[in-house]
């Protein structure tokens, strides 16, 4: 049985121009992997558990000049002069 428990919480800062986000995988340790091999010679089952257990802490600044479709001004070209 494979458990997968991640843990993740993501906060805005300085009025959304900030992003800090902190991870962790396998919060509970759970994550077992078992390898088996059938031969007409031997039959060999292995469980493993690797060290699964990572946390991360992240912060994103943004420092401007990235624009969405709702702020770029619209351009309309015509033939009409009015």
């Amino acid at each position: 049985m494979i458990c997968k428990q991640n843990l993740g919480a993501r906060m805005d800062l300085f009025n959304k121009r900030a992003t800090l986000s902190i991870n962790v995988a396998d919060v509970f340790n759970t994550r077992v992997f078992m390898i088996q091999t059938d031969d007409l010679e031997f039959s060999q089952m292995g469980f493993f558990n690797r060290e699964t257990q990572i946390g991360t802490l992240s912060f994103v600044y943004r420092f401007g000049g990235f624009k969405t479709k709702e702020d770029k001004p619209k351009v309309r070209y015509s033939d009409d002069p009015f």
